[in-house]
């Protein structure tokens, strides 16, 4: 089933039950009228009135329990109809998105459909939403945030540079004459512990990195000695990082060099 199907019944259901707490409401004030005037007769045709509407919102109560009980949210995910919808909506909403259930990334965000859990993963948190239209929105969302958040580009290189010289140095290779250096490695060192993975994941780094090198290639960021980056040589994509740039053009990335030009 569609889940939009399914809440368009909740929905109704719903409007139906705030209807009744707005009738019940006024005969609750009504009641009080009939009590202090003393009309036992209009206050007996009230109460009359007021239990109707309360057994009719315990039987739409019970309709909404069974709704939803009999929805079966790991059937719906596991089925791969939740995926389905969700690539539709990605497709709607202009969310980039690859990859194939369980599993997505839209980047910068692993997402992870656990259909046991009825829960989605967005990178390590855990997000309870059976409504595929609504995940695409908090993706969506969060990515904007990411988008017009303040990022120091000359910040982040003075990192990145410092960790291709740490590598450079494992590697017992001079830094100075820019050797081109995997990536990966570069982010395991920037992040070498693995809870600090899970805060600065990979997908993460390649965010940073998207708009590292886009604003570079607006205006030359020349950090330690004069040095700017340079992308190394092509790869298989499996060895790669997937970069993202603004305009939702990617490309994929196997190392960096970081040289001094003549």
């Amino acid at each position: 089933m569609d889940y939009e199907v399914l809440l368009k019944s909740m929905q109704e259901m719903i409007k139906k039950t705030k209807d009744l707490q707005d009738s019940q409401k006024k005969f609750l004030t009504s009641i009080g009228k009939d009590a202090e005037n003393g009309d036992l007769k209009q206050l007996a045709k009230d109460l009359s009135s007021y239990a109707d509407k309360l057994n009719a919102m315990t039987e739409l109560n019970t309709s909404l329990q069974n709704l939803v009980n009999e929805f079966d949210g790991e059937a719906y995910m596991s089925s791969g109809e939740y995926s389905d919808q969700m690539l539709e909506y990605c497709k709607s909403e202009n969310v980039d998105v690859i990859g194939s259930a369980p599993t997505f990334e839209m980047f910068p965000f692993k997402v992870k459909i656990a259909s046991s859990e009825q829960a989605v993963y967005m990178n390590n948190k855990k997000v309870n939403c059976l409504r595929p239209k609504k995940m695409v929105s908090l993706v969506h969302t969060e990515q904007d945030k990411l988008s017009k958040a303040n990022f120091n580009a000359e910040a982040f290189g003075k990192e990145l540079i410092a960790a291709y010289d740490v590598l450079a140095l494992k590697k017992k290779k001079d830094a100075g004459k820019g050797p081109d250096l995997p990536l990966k490695e570069i982010h395991s060192v920037m992040a070498p512990m693995s809870r600090l993975k899970k805060i600065y994941d990979l997908n993460s780094f390649a965010y940073d990195l998207s708009r590292f090198m886009e604003a570079d290639a607006k205006s030359p960021i020349y950090l330690d000695g004069k040095r700017r980056i340079q992308s190394g040589p092509s790869r298989e994509q499996k060895s790669c990082i997937r970069l993202l740039d603004s305009k939702g053009k990617e490309s994929y990335l196997y190392s960096i060099r970081f040289y001094k030009e003549d």
